[in-house]
């Protein structure tokens, strides 16, 4: 009877875990890093990490890497792919491509901007009249014939339109007029101002929506490699991207606002951190191929730059964590400046990894007692014209080549100045089909033993050349390269916690000095100062092990490396939510009040227009939750203050003041009011 039982037992117990098994959902999370492409598969029911798989990265063609990335990590699972029902990926396309100035021609259209305030933008743009004052009072009438115009001839040399009105969030008329005449005339792309932020400050809403209608092709290409990799590796679920802010949105969302992806890697690794450690305050930082990434995080909350995120030297109302980021990682090319050593921000491949590809390569270091090279990848040439298809072709023929290779091979049939070269070859690693390899702190690593990944005796080679190129011995080399990288990063570490301590950046020697000592210390001075950070780190990425406890030791912090450190930021891609938000403004005019943010702005007696506005901004909030991925989205309202960009007016929050009042104040500081933000959000749908 017992043995029975026993039996009877195990029968259920199996039958219990094949329909747990049945209803298991899995999901991806993906990083499209500069050189690699991270995967982690979770079980969505639990958390739990399952598998998890790195492959380099293949820019020339991103269906080829996430697809590796996602084939090796359902393999060394033994997972089913038929049961992954979400994939969210965070990726660094947006913010290279705005570094880069890679993106489609875009035509510019200012409705009512004096020339003046605009002048920064040195971008294909022309003026229309029209645009409307701070209360969405219409200033002019659109100027349509001019419009007309105007498009007509940008048309022939653009591939989208940025639309931007003089206040265009405090009536958007113009700008959705803007867009239904160019649309009329012309199919390409349109994008509104009011589209890409409900916030007052004109230039950096214009650059928003300029610096997205460039980046719509770039982001289109994007997401459709990883559609076609992922139907190739029979996945059928819905794809998310990881915004700047650390939120999700559906890719036919990231369609349309590819800008708000800038920094989405950034965003991923703080969460990441966070998901793995189980923290709620710490200093998230991820050491990758590429870059080195400093974050602040407390109570579970990322820090969202209040200005809006700035890259490239383009300010924009782009929301993003607020992040410092450094070109200082594992690959970041070494070289040589003034017989100073230098490290990065350029990425190469390091040579020990090139050599597993090329075996001639050492033998090239040691002959020509180099370590700079380039290599070609193997791709489609009909979009080069005829001297670039030359370089690549010399290159891809004779790689891995030096500079001067190159430069001796086209010796009598065009010109062979180094700078020519160069140009082209710029060019071509623009288009990700020419890299560069070179000496990187990967190699340091090789050398010294602490990674052995790849071609060791190659890398030990190119410590010896570039050392004996500075007369120095390969040791004085090796710490030279990791003091630069641990002092740098350390740098970036303690500039985040002044940052947050007393709200502004460090800018005079004095200060730099001090910081400056704090990490390296400075022998016969006459005093000794060191800074402890209050919040543990969490590091991530697959060289924190090596770098981070000499880095957190010069900033007094505790270090946690997480297990699973190494796809930190794709576990980060999979734990966010999605978050979409409407910003109403309020402002009080007798006993009647102005609502901006809704179109063209509202007026209405205060409580009726509260009631009416909070009802109207949860619908708009929800509808836009749904599109982006979410099922049954949740509201949460904020009040705060509203802060004018320029100065104060002189009327404390509540108080009534008139339309003649607000008349007398300049446009850059007219309103103190009421700002409340609706926002819906929750986790995104999975696929069933």
């Amino acid at each position: 009877m017992f043995v029975r039982g026993e039996i009877i037992f195990k029968a259920l117990k199996e039958l219990n875990e094949a329909r747990v098994q049945m209803q298991q959902f899995l999901g991806i999370g993906l990083d499209t890093g500069g050189t690699n492409v991270k995967c982690v598969v979770l079980d969505l029911n639990t958390g739990s990490l399952l598998s998890k798989a790195i492959a380099f990265t293949t820019p020339h063609n991103f269906s080829v890497c996430i697809r590796n990335s996602i084939d090796h990590a359902i393999k060394k699972g033994k997972l089913d792919a038929g049961k992954v029902k979400l994939v969210s990926i965070s990726t660094t396309l947006a913010t290279n491509s705005i570094l880069q100035g890679k993106g489609w021609e875009v035509g510019l259209i200012l409705i009512g901007y004096e020339p003046e305030n605009v002048r920064e933008l040195r971008v294909e743009k022309t003026f229309v009249r029209g645009g409307h004052d701070a209360y969405g009072n219409e200033l002019e009438s659109l100027d349509e014939d001019t419009l007309r115009s105007e498009v007509d001839v940008m048309s022939k040399k653009v591939e989208a339109f940025a639309v931007s009105s003089y206040f265009g969030v405090r009536n958007w008329s113009h700008e959705i007029r803007a867009r239904e005449i160019t649309n009329e005339m012309v199919d390409l792309p349109v994008v509104c101002g009011h589209e890409m932020s409900s916030e007052l400050g004109m230039y950096e809403r214009t650059t928003t929506a300029y610096l997205n209608a460039r980046l719509l092709p770039i982001m289109k290409r994007f997401v459709d490699s990883v559609k076609i990799s992922l139907e190739e590796s029979g996945i059928n679920a819905p794809l998310m991207i990881v915004k700047g802010d650390g939120t999700l949105m559906h890719e036919r969302v990231a369609y349309k606002k590819p800008v708000e992806t800038i920094f989405s890697g950034l965003a991923a690794s703080a969460i990441g951190c966070g998901a793995l450690s189980k923290l709620k305050d710490y200093i998230a930082i991820d050491i990758g191929g590429t870059s080195a990434e400093v974050a602040l995080v407390r109570d579970g909350y990322c820090k969202i730059d209040p200005e809006g995120a700035v890259i490239g030297g383009w300010r924009t109302r782009v929301k993003a964590i607020d992040m410092r980021a450094i070109g200082l990682a594992g690959d970041s090319r070494i070289w040589i400046k003034g017989g100073g050593i230098f490290v990065g921000p350029e990425r190469v491949v390091p040579l020990s990894l090139a050599a597993e590809s090329f075996p001639n390569l050492k033998d090239k270091v040691e002959t020509l007692g180099t370590t700079d090279f380039l290599i070609a990848h193997r791709v489609e040439t009909e979009r080069l014209d005829g001297t670039e298809k030359d370089v690549y072709e010399a290159i891809l023929k004779s790689q891995p080549v030096t500079t001067k290779e190159l430069q001796q091979h086209f010796t009598g049939f065009i010109s062979t100045s180094v700078e020519f070269v160069q140009n082209y070859v710029q060019r071509l690693k623009e288009k990700y089909m020419v890299e560069g390899v070179g000496l990187t702190p990967t190699d340091i690593l090789h050398f010294n033993s602490t990674f052995t990944e790849w071609d060791v005796e190659t890398a030990k080679d190119g410590v010896v050349a570039f050392a004996s190129s500075l007369k120095i011995s390969p040791k004085e080399l090796e710490s030279r390269v990791l003091n630069y990288l641990y002092t740098n990063i350390g740098m970036e570490i303690l500039k985040t916690l002044v940052v947050d301590e007393l709200g502004t950046e460090p800018s005079c020697e004095a200060c730099f000095s001090l910081l400056n000592r704090s990490l390296t210390g400075v022998k016969g001075a006459s005093f000794d100062i060191m800074l402890r950070a209050k919040y543990p780190i969490v590091a991530v990425g697959a060289p924190v092990k090596a770098y981070m406890p000499s880095i957190s030791n010069s900033v007094g912090a505790s270090l946690i490396i997480p297990t699973h450190h190494e796809v930190g930021n794709s576990v980060g891609a999979i734990s966010g939510i999605v978050s979409e938000s409407v910003s109403l403004e309020f402002v009080q005019m007798g006993g009647t009040c102005l609502i901006f943010g809704l179109g063209e702005p509202i007026k209405k007696p205060m409580d009726e227009g509260l009631e009416y506005a909070l009802k109207k901004a949860g619908e708009i909030a929800k509808e836009r939750a749904v599109r982006a991925g979410v099922q049954n989205p949740q509201l949460k309202i904020e009040e705060k203050t509203l802060k004018t960009r320029g100065r104060f007016l002189p009327l404390k929050l509540g108080e009534v003041f008139t339309k003649e009042d607000l008349n007398k104040v300049a446009y850059k500081s007219i309103t103190v009011g009421t700002q409340i933000v609706v926002t819906a959000f929750g986790k995104p749908a999975i696929g069933r």
